[in-house]
């Protein structure tokens, strides 16, 4: 029953007679000031400039990548985090494209780029489609260290600052799990999955969990051996048979905790140079003593709170913008010109967008065909799903297809 990460598990979970508290903290932020706020309490009274700058997103990307690397490698993200920050792209001639937009581009950018598109590299499928950090085996980590040291570890450490860089601006870093986020934010205690926290986000695990404590030691698994192995097979490399008939009372409660971490959390254990790396570069440390860390312990209701926000952020049909999408008809000339070029007097433009996004395939496919070439970093190969529209819309919008949880209404004019 040895495993790689038991000896570092706690001997029991979820005991209703000593449930867990998270620490108390102060609280610093709210919805509404998240990010405006986290910029302004890491750079201080007398904010650095950071300017990138490019003639493409390829360049902006590569440029912003820099400045993250120059900031992994002084241990500070006061530029970063600057509230004085200019993303600006150079368009035809004198011409430039700057502001918020760019800004948010640019950092989904480089999070596919860097992250999606190596989703091998640094992502392993855990339980209910989460994923959890792949970890170098530790033959490959000797090899790579007799090589070229630190670039597994700097390649972590941007993993987890680009990460934590989404999460400042109210994303979150799908498919990444937010069990492994809310166990970095408090230290790699497994006592803050908590079952309400785990039957949030993996409800089927929270069941087998569950009804593994309510078998007992003394229960045996082959009474329902499918079931049970339908964990045990995927994330412990063995049927449940191999932990027998019965068992000690200490040890049915280990394996419980074995359960909940390898679910979530993978094999390897959180000692691993690869989660130590992606912790370092998670916390932007500031020279002001600002922790990404703290600020999320310090979300009002908790940074269990603020998962579930940002868990929002992802678009999976039109139904995701319900809450999001304001459409502003001040504009009444206009107005009136769209209803009479469409020949409908009664026209509400909101009736327009969602005749828009709940539609599905190309609209218009002779003049999206002149023009798909100009489509950077779009999966056209999604153009057939229900969401495709809504991302592309909110992508237009705010320069990233995945909603900022934190920021409100998304403001359309007509």
């Amino acid at each position: 029953m040895a495993t790689m990460v038991l000896h570092s598990l706690p001997g029991y979970i979820w005991n209703s007679a000593h449930p867990w508290l998270p620490p108390t903290e102060e609280v610093l932020y709210t919805r509404s000031d998240w990010t405006e706020k986290i910029y302004q309490q890491s750079s201080g009274p007398h904010p650095d400039l950071l300017t990138v700058q490019g003639d493409s997103l390829d360049a902006l990307a590569k440029s912003y990548c820099s400045e993250i690397d120059t900031a992994l490698r002084r241990n500070d993200f006061t530029t970063v985090l600057s509230s004085n920050r200019l993303f600006s792209r150079q368009i035809e001639g004198s011409r430039s494209s700057f502001g918020e937009g760019i800004e948010n581009e640019v950092l989904f950018h480089l999070f596919k780029t860097q992250i999606l598109d190596k989703t091998a590299q640094f992502l392993v499928e855990r339980a209910e489609g989460l994923s959890t950090l792949h970890t170098m085996t530790s033959f490959v980590l000797a090899r790579r260290s007799e090589s070229h040291p630190n670039q597994r570890t700097m390649d972590m450490k941007r993993f987890g600052a680009i990460c934590a860089l989404m999460i400042a601006r109210g994303q979150m870093p799908s498919p990444l799990s937010p069990a492994v986020i809310l166990f970095i934010i408090y230290d790699f205690d497994l006592a803050c999955l908590t079952p309400s926290f785990i039957g949030y986000w993996y409800p089927v695990l929270r069941k087998m969990i569950d009804d593994w404590l309510l078998l007992g030691p003394a229960g045996n698994p082959a009474t329902n051996r499918a079931y049970f192995d339908s964990h045990f097979i995927s994330y412990h490399d063995c049927p449940v048979a191999a932990f027998g008939e019965q068992r000690h009372p200490d040890d049915h409660q280990a394996i419980a905790a074995e359960m909940l971490y390898k679910g979530t959390l993978g094999q390897s254990s959180y000692r691993h140079p690869d989660w130590t790396a992606f912790m370092e570069g998670f916390d932007l440390p500031c020279r002001n003593g600002f922790s990404f860390k703290k600020a999320l312990r310090s979300f009002e209701g908790g940074p269990e709170k603020f998962l579930a926000l940002i868990g929002n952020s992802r678009i999976y049909g039109p139904e995701s913008l319900d809450s999001y999408l304001f459409v502003a008809t001040s504009c009444l000339p206009d107005l009136d010109h769209l209803r009479q070029l469409l020949n409908n007097p009664g026209l509400e433009p909101l009736d327009l967008i969602q005749k828009f996004i709940k539609g599905q395939g190309i609209p218009c496919p002779l003049e999206f065909d002149a023009l798909k070439d100009s489509f950077e970093n779009v999966d056209l190969s999604e153009i057939d799903t229900p969401a495709f529209r809504s991302r592309i819309l909110v992508w237009a919008i705010t320069g990233s297809p995945i909603l900022n949880a934190t920021s409100g209404h998304i403001k359309v004019c007509f």
